[in-house]
């Protein structure tokens, strides 16, 4: 008999998000960070809320949030604009951080380049 592994019904239940709670390992909190560190506005959102000490000013807040999830949902063009909106930058912020890799890479062998010795560069 076979043991380990992933067996059917092993596991948490769908929806637990004891990975979220509980450590960096979970898909969600991976793909929420990135969207967050993506897209300043966001964060100043969250920071916005963390440094609200008034409550009913939180419970406003949350409630606007709730709100504009619920229209999101309703409205399905809404949500789309709002996907390609996140995709757009998402695509954007991997492209400059491949180019800043690329530009990167170049001057490190320019510089290994003019460091190498009279005798190692090729002659032009």
């Amino acid at each position: 008999m076979a043991r380990g592994g992933r067996r059917p019904g092993a596991g948490a239940p769908k929806g637990n998000v004891n990975g979220l709670r509980h450590g960096l390992y979970s898909a969600r909190f991976y793909e929420a960070a990135l969207i967050v560190a993506v897209i300043p506005e966001l964060r100043l959102l969250f920071d916005a809320i963390a440094k609200e000490t008034d409550r009913r000013e939180r419970q406003r807040f949350t409630e606007n949030l709730t709100a504009a999830y619920r229209a999101v949902l309703v409205h399905p063009d809404l949500a789309d604009s709002i996907k390609r909106l996140v995709a757009a930058r998402v695509r954007a912020a991997l492209n400059q951080r491949e180019n800043a890799k690329t530009q990167s890479s170049n001057q490190t062998a320019v510089a290994r380049r003019r460091l190498a010795p009279a005798r190692d560069r090729p002659v032009y």
